[in-house]
C-alpha cells in the first residue's frame, strides 16, 4: 500500500509538472531568453557605460574630456564613420546588382552569380585581409607577376576587405526583398515599352526601398564594428574598433576603452532610430495578387 501511495503521488506530481509546463511553456522560454539577454547583452553594455564614467574617485567626465582633447580620437571616429558609409554605399549598389540578376536576369547567370555572392560566407571576415596581402602585398602574387607597386595597406585595402566580407549579407537581404516584390508591375511596364533602366528606377527600387534601407543599416553597423580587417590592413590609419583593443592590450586603460566603445555604439543607435523613423508608415504592398516568379529575360538598357 505504501509503495502504491508513493507511486501515485509521484505520478500526480509529474502530471502537475507536465500540465504546468504545457500551460506556461511560452512564458518559461521567454523568461529564459530574457535572462540570457540580460546576462550576455544588457549587463556587458551597462558595465561598459558605467566604466566610462567611473574612475578611482567615483563619477567623472575626465575620460570623455581626454577623448575630445586628442585629435587622434577625432580622426579615429571620423575614419570609422567614413569607412562605414563608403562600404555601405558600395555594398548596397553591388548587392542590388547581384540580387537583381539572380532574381530577374537570365537563368544561365542566376546560379553562378548567387554562388559568387555567397562564397565569402565560407570564411571569417579577416581571411579577406590576409588574402589581399597575399595577392597585393609588397611581395604579393599580382604585384610580383605584373611588376606593380600597389599598396594594399590603408583605405583601399580596408574598404576592399570589408566589401568582400559583407557582400553576402547585403546580397541576401536585398535578394529576399526582390523575391517578395510582385513582378506583375515590372512585366506590365515592360510590355508597355519601358526600358529596363526606367523599370528599375520607377518601380523596382521604390518598392524595395524599405528593404534596401534595412540592408544599408545592417551593413553599416557590421562594418564599423569589424575589428580584423581594419587592424590588419589599416596601417597607420586609426579606426575605433582596433583602437579600443589597443587601449586594453597595449595600455591597460579600460576606462578609455569603455569610452571608445560607447562612442562606437552611438552611431549605431542613432542610425537605428533614424532608420525606424524613416521607414515608419512607408512600407509598400502590391495588391495585384500573389507574387509569382518572374520570367527570365534579357537585360536591355
Amino acid at each position: 500500500m505504501a509503495e502504491e501511495a508513493i507511486s501515485s503521488a509521484h505520478t500526480n506530481y509529474l502530471y502537475k509538472v507536465r500540465a504546468f509546463l504545457n500551460k506556461r511553456l511560452v512564458n518559461v522560454f521567454a523568461g529564459g531568453l530574457f535572462a540570457l539577454l540580460a546576462i550576455f547583452l544588457v549587463y556587458p553594455i551597462t558595465a561598459v557605460l558605467v566604466k566610462s564614467f567611473w574612475g578611482e574617485d567615483g563619477f567623472t567626465l575626465e575620460f570623455y574630456k581626454e577623448f575630445v582633447s586628442y585629435n587622434f580620437y577625432y580622426w579615429s571616429l571620423f575614419n570609422t564613420l567614413i569607412l562605414g558609409t563608403v562600404t555601405m554605399v558600395i555594398l548596397v549598389v553591388v548587392g542590388f546588382c547581384f540580387a537583381y540578376l539572380t532574381t530577374r536576369g537570365p537563368l544561365l547567370l542566376r546560379k553562378p552569380l548567387k554562388i559568387i555572392a555567397l562564397l565569402p560566407l565560407a570564411a571569417p571576415p579577416y581571411i579577406f585581409a590576409i588574402s589581399l596581402i597575399t595577392l597585393l602585398g609588397r611581395n604579393g602574387l599580382i604585384n610580383n607577376m605584373f611588376n606593380l607597386n600597389f599598396n594594399i595597406y590603408g583605405w583601399t585595402g580596408v574598404i576592399m576587405a570589408q566589401c568582400l566580407a559583407f557582400l553576402p549579407l547585403s546580397f541576401m537581404m536585398i535578394e529576399n526583398v526582390l523575391n517578395s516584390v510582385n513582378p506583375s508591375l515590372e512585366e506590365t511596364a515592360s510590355d508597355m515599352g519601358a526600358s529596363e533602366y526606367r523599370i528599375i528606377r520607377s518601380i523596382t527600387i521604390p518598392l524595395a526601398a524599405p528593404g534596401l534601407l534595412k540592408a544599408a543599416l545592417l551593413v553599416f553597423v557590421m562594418t564599423i564594428a569589424e575589428f580584423g580587417n581594419p587592424a590588419i590592413l589599416g596601417g597607420r590609419t586609426p579606426f575605433l574598433a582596433p583602437d579600443t583593443y589597443l587601449a586594453i592590450t597595449g595600455e591597460g586603460d579600460f576606462n578609455m576603452a569603455s569610452v571608445l566603445s560607447v562612442i562606437l555604439i552611438m552611431p549605431c543607435v542613432i542610425i537605428f532610430i533614424f532608420h525606424n523613423y524613416i521607414l515608419k508608415g512607408r512600407g509598400y504592398t502590391t495588391i495585384v495578387g500573389k507574387p509569382s516568379p518572374i520570367e527570365p529575360k534579357e537585360i536591355i538598357p
